[in-house]
């Protein structure tokens, strides 16, 4: 995949990008005035690489650190839409696997699942790729949500094997935790508690390997599985030490986006539990931050752990109060969730623009390049397309040990027909020429280009030395067959073709130009000798031993 090379800009970028993405690897704020700075920069030099990073990292800022769901939702658009016209496909698959996480956090799984699998399709020449493997890892965790815990089994551990091979990325050890944490939370909805022992200790030796001191999130997932664990040995002492280490880590961490649908599975769990004093304690943790969210599906799901709670400690009063809360939220969330389809509808409108745009300068340049490549007056390949396809023809005869056939043919007396019948009959001519050369070339073994002047060059390709000359025959009979009438022809009262032939196996890499050499001198033979009629104009020479 593509990525954005930071080393082709100058130091004072390169100063401000570092500063991006060393905040961005701590989750910490602080990013925007190095951002204003960046895209200032990168709308002078409209410069889409060093801009789409911009956008990206203005979304993560809007959706973490300075939550503002409307810049957020502006901002990612724009990094859509501007890494569509970059170089940068890895961040273009970040976007993506952004914009999937954000619909999970709205409860709208099916645009989620869209936005992972185009994050996938994007990624798929590299498909151990680091978005690749984050992509693999949220569909794990939504399809946990889902309780479709094979499936989530299935991606989580695809994705961590994936981000295991990218410890160079600046989020390694965050990633690896938390993917490991997720199967650990899958292994104890499927009741594999051997498996979340394993995942325990594997998340134990990471933060110690790492000595993450400034990862807090971190702490959040290790805490769930000991307190967990600790409960299910029923080891409420040690329970409870783990609990405390747990609400202090929510209780510092600025932003729990990253692991909200954990706490919530957890909540439930010590609801189900009874253990309704930790409940409490995780409640009080988080209830701040979750009435600052502006996500109303998070809410509401708050709501309905809340409900839950206040029913098992025999609380109707506040439950009437949560229902009522809970019946309002409802209906702002079918409005947010419109507002996510309609969010997800102007992108695939903004992606369909510029996939129509890229198509329509893929066409313009194909068309540009079949100029290039073609001859104005003929319309067969130019000389410039016959070199590149000779160069590829010859390495495939080398390679397959297959004869390679050039040919160069000419007109006959073609001075004295321009001199006879004027230039623009000539062109006439050489058009009639072409087109039969055309024909010629329909064949998958045969090539046709114009040299220059009334010369034009064949390649034959893995034909016999019997099956060249036939279509040479034939070629020389189409044209004197057309009767182009040439009084001057010292052959025929009608315009014939003179053609030398080189053919061979290539044995040696360093000889490609000659079979042109040894064509151009077959021809030459040809117009030396005189007397010679209508038909017998082909001569053919085998390539030297000491040149093949």
């Amino acid at each position: 995949m593509n990525v954005l090379r930071f080393e082709t800009y100058d130091e004072t970028i390169q100063v401000d990008i570092q500063a991006v993405i060393k905040l961005w690897q701590a989750s910490a704020p602080g990013a925007a005035k190095y951002l204003n700075r960046l895209r200032r920069k990168a709308k002078e030099d409209k410069d889409n690489n060093l801009l789409g990073f911009v956008y990206f990292h203005y979304a993560d800022l809007y959706y973490y650190r300075e939550p503002n769901y409307d810049l957020f939702k502006k901002n990612i658009a724009n990094a859509i839409r501007t890494l569509m016209r970059s170089e940068d496909t890895e961040l273009l698959a970040r976007s993506y696997n952004f914009v999937g996480f954000d619909a999970v956090n709205h409860g709208s799984y099916d645009v989620a699942y869209n936005y992972y699998m185009t994050c996938l399709k994007i990624a798929e020449e590299v498909p151990d790729s680091l978005p690749v493997g984050i992509a693999r890892a949220n569909l794990g965790q939504m399809f946990n949500e889902l309780g479709s815990y094979d499936l989530a089994r299935h991606y989580a551990r695809r994705g961590i094997s994936i981000i295991k091979k990218h410890p160079e990325d600046g989020k390694y050890l965050r990633n690896l935790i938390n993917m490991h944490f997720q199967d650990g939370m899958i292994s104890l909805a499927m009741n594999r508690f051997h498996d979340v022992e394993k995942t325990r200790e594997t998340i134990i030796r990471l933060m110690k390997k790492f000595e993450a001191s400034d990862e807090g999130l971190l702490e959040i997932p290790l805490a769930f599985i000991n307190v967990r664990v600790a409960l299910g040995h029923g080891n409420t002492i040690e329970a409870n030490r783990y609990m405390d280490d747990l609400v202090d880590a929510l209780v510092n961490e600025p932003s729990l986006f990253d692991a909200i649908d954990d706490v919530f599975t957890f909540l439930h769990y010590l609801i189900a539990q009874r253990q309704l004093d930790f409940a409490s304690r995780v409640i009080k943790a988080i209830s701040k931050k979750i009435d600052e969210c502006d996500i109303t599906n998070i809410k509401l799901l708050f709501i309905d752990i809340l409900i839950s709670y206040f029913e098992a400690k025999d609380n109707p009063r506040q439950v009437t109060r949560l229902l009522h809360e809970q019946h309002a939220l409802s209906r702002k969330l079918r409005a947010d969730q419109k507002a996510v389809y309609r969010f997800s509808i102007d992108l695939i409108r903004i992606i369909s623009d510029i996939q129509e745009e890229q198509e329509k300068i893929r066409k313009e340049n194909e068309a540009l390049q079949v100029q290039a490549q073609t001859d104005a007056l003929t319309g067969v390949p130019n000389r410039h397309a016959m070199n590149k396809e000779l160069v590829a023809a010859f390495e495939r005869a080398y390679q397959n040990r297959t004869i390679l056939g050039v040919e160069i043919l000419d007109i006959d007396s073609f001075k004295e027909y321009n001199d006879t019948y004027g230039h623009r009959m000539g062109d006439v001519c050489l058009e009639i020429i072409a087109k039969e050369l055309m024909r010629l070339a329909k064949d998958k073994h045969v090539f046709c280009a114009r040299y220059g002047g009334d010369e034009f060059v064949i390649i034959y390709e893995g034909l016999s030395e019997i099956e060249i000359h036939k279509k040479a025959q034939l070629l020389s009979e189409k044209i004197f067959a057309r009767k182009i009438q040439h009084e001057n022809n010292k052959i025929a009262p009608y315009v014939t073709i003179s053609q030398g032939i080189c053919f061979g196996v290539p044995k040696n890499k360093n000889k490609l130009w000659d079979f042109l050499e040894n064509a151009d001198a077959a021809l030459y033979a040809i117009k030396k000798g005189a007397g010679r009629k209508e038909d017998s104009g082909i001569r053919m020479l085998q390539i030297p031993e000491s040149f093949s």
